[in-house]
């Protein structure tokens, strides 16, 4: 995992964030990671139908230039990848010339992924964006998602990845900052009115969000105290969805992947997607590093037969690639 440190909040966890990967690995030496339809000719079409494969990609190094582009397209098709998210935090705060150029690259990636039938999304947030001054940076990010969409280079969807419980404070703020995280998404849905934002809103929640195992407290909303996915359950507008970290290395049994979700693709007025883990992460049984990546074909499959969603995202590219072509 990757800290980011803001003012105020001490040390913070971005428990979405990857490790950054120094090491080089060539296109040619990555095994296929199979899914349910990429544009390389080499990948089975019903493995994880009807699920989408995707990774994040959190380095701007990866993309920010015509070379860095291509590589990344090619990367993407030999795993067999449906979709790449990239991180466009820096679109919160950046004006100017640096958000032109910002655009940009990000329409330029989007033109050389199309032409390579992979998709193209984004992910961005910070675990202070449900602060007040949070919604504004937020606000500027959905902004630069509808200019993108307007200029023709719309995203496939934007993740929102803003997580108070990794901050700090969590174990003693917990019924504060999930407020004040169910709020923020109240303000994005209705920005996302406002706007008549066409591009789809995925916010990412721990899968404990449900209540399961007692981490995530019982909130007070309009009479109703539930816990967060409930709330959020009956505050998201048509077109948003969750993406829920279920951190397993295995699909099935107690405790798995399918277990973690269950609760969550219950309910039907929200769309489910399926996180995954591939960062070396304590407990080991939380993510797929160093497992092959024939076992990650395989549970991947069984997620998709099991939970019929439609995507499943794996954070994120560097540890993907690990697990592609181990030293």
């Amino acid at each position: 995992m990757t800290g980011r440190a803001r003012p105020g909040h001490g040390r913070v966890w971005l428990v979405m964030a990857g490790v950054v990967v120094v090491s080089v690995v060539t296109v040619a030496s990555v095994g296929a990671l199979v899914s349910g339809g990429s544009g390389s000719s080499g990948c089975p079409t019903d493995h994880t139908a009807p699920a989408r494969i995707a990774t994040y990609e959190w380095r701007e190094s990866a993309w920010r230039s015509a070379g860095a582009r291509q590589e990344l397209v090619r990367t993407a098709q030999q795993l067999c990848l449906d979709r790449l998210y990239v991180d466009i935090t820096a679109a919160a705060t950046a004006t100017g010339a640096a958000r032109e150029l910002l655009r940009s690259d990000v329409a330029a990636l989007v033109e050389t992924a199309r032409e390579a039938s992979v998709e193209v999304g984004a992910v961005a947030g910070d675990p202070w964006w449900p602060s007040p001054q949070g919604h504004v940076d937020a606000s500027s990010v959905v902004a630069f998602v509808d200019e993108l969409h307007d200029r023709g280079a719309a995203l496939a969807s934007l993740h929102v990845d803003a997580e108070p419980w990794g901050l700090e404070e969590w174990p003693t703020m917990k019924s504060e900052l999930t407020t004040a995280y169910l709020e923020f998404v109240e303000h994005l849905e209705a920005e996302r009115g406002r706007r008549e934002l066409e591009t789809p809103l995925v916010y990412l929640i721990p899968y404990w969000f449900d209540g399961s195992n007692g981490e995530a407290p019982l909130i007070s909303v309009g009479g109703r105290s539930a816990h967060p996915f409930q709330h959020m359950t009956d505050g998201l507008r048509p077109g948003a969805a969750v993406a829920v970290m279920a951190y397993r290395n295995r699909a099935l049994g107690e405790g798995g992947i399918v277990d973690l979700v269950r609760q969550e693709l219950a309910q039907e007025k929200v769309p489910v997607i399926v996180g995954v883990e591939t960062a070396p992460i304590d407990p080991p049984t939380a993510t797929f590093a160093g497992a092959s990546l024939e076992e990650l074909h395989e549970q991947l499959a069984v997620v998709a037969r099991q939970t019929g969603t439609t995507e499943i995202v794996i954070n994120d590219l560097p540890n993907l690639l690990r697990i592609a072509a181990p030293a």
